[in-house]
């Protein structure tokens, strides 16, 4: 699972429900919350063992191809929505969500599976 979360999202009431969703489900990780890709760039966290959790808006604003960059090296990516064709390996979760739904893309998602994960109903 992974140890290092960033959550890249510019709303802050969705960025503080990741926060207390990924602080109870992995305790022992580390989040950062940035509201572009541009901040989460200069956080120079790569690899296996991170897991990126960005919006579908902030994803597809990425000229920099930094979401790819981050997949090739090894870095678990999840986006919030549901992206026609990300270019990139990602696990796609349904907004809103809830937290068994971001718990079980941040599982896939850091085993190696891709695609859409269809929302949870309990």
């Amino acid at each position: 699972m992974p140890s290092v979360f960033i959550i890249v999202e510019p709303d802050p009431i969705v960025s503080m429900d990741l926060t207390g969703i990924l602080s109870t489900a992995f305790q022992d990780s580390k989040i950062h919350v940035v509201p572009n890709l541009a901040d989460a760039r200069s956080l120079a966290v790569r690899g296996a063992g991170t897991c990126v959790i960005a919006s579908v808006s902030q994803a597809f604003n990425d000229p920099s191809e930094f979401l790819n960059e981050l997949a090739s090296t090894g870095a678990s990516v999840v986006c919030l929505g549901k992206p026609d064709d990300p270019g990139f390996p990602c696990v796609s979760v349904d907004v809103p969500f809830k937290a068994e739904m971001i718990i079980d893309a941040v599982a896939s998602a850091a085993s190696g599976q891709t695609g859409h994960r269809p929302p949870v109903h309990t």
